[in-house]
């Protein structure tokens, strides 16, 4: 049986459930990247250059994406994977646009500039770390943990 949108059931409310689990993905992560990204700018990076400090924030950043995930996936009953990928896909845009916006306002970056980042080995770094955020509620499934 088919619901209308915006029915019990139907495709409107799993569009909003997938926008609030994106943004809760979003947002959980972020927060955690911003404050390890701090320390990694004052403390790490002077004494190991970026692409160190990088890879020693890498799988930190890939457990806390990995465990957001996770629970996102539970609290949100993200049962297909469809709804997962999707809501992995909408958190990474908007992951982009607030990593744009703040190497523009924090780093004094042009867009290409930032963009031109991604191609150095710390940037790529970065890309990779953010590509598994974006798949990373679709990678884990609905396993049970």
């Amino acid at each position: 049986m088919r619901h209308p949108p915006n029915q019990p059931g139907g495709r409107g409310k799993s569009v909003g459930r997938i926008a609030r689990a994106a943004l809760t993905y979003f947002a959980a992560v972020y927060a955690a990247g911003f404050m390890l990204g701090t320390l990694r700018e004052l403390l790490v990076r002077p004494r190991l250059g970026t692409l160190g400090a990088i890879a020693l924030e890498t799988p930190l950043m890939l457990l806390v994406s990995f465990l957001v995930a996770r629970w996102v996936v539970r609290r949100f009953a993200l049962i297909t994977d469809g709804m997962r990928l999707q809501t992995g896909l909408a958190a990474f845009a908007v992951l982009l646009v607030a990593e744009w916006a703040g190497s523009i306002a924090l780093r004094g970056m042009t867009p290409l500039a930032w963009l031109a980042h991604f191609a150095e080995p710390a940037g790529l770094l970065t890309l990779v770390v953010f590509l598994a955020f974006a798949v990373m509620p679709w990678a884990i499934g609905s396993r049970r943990a």
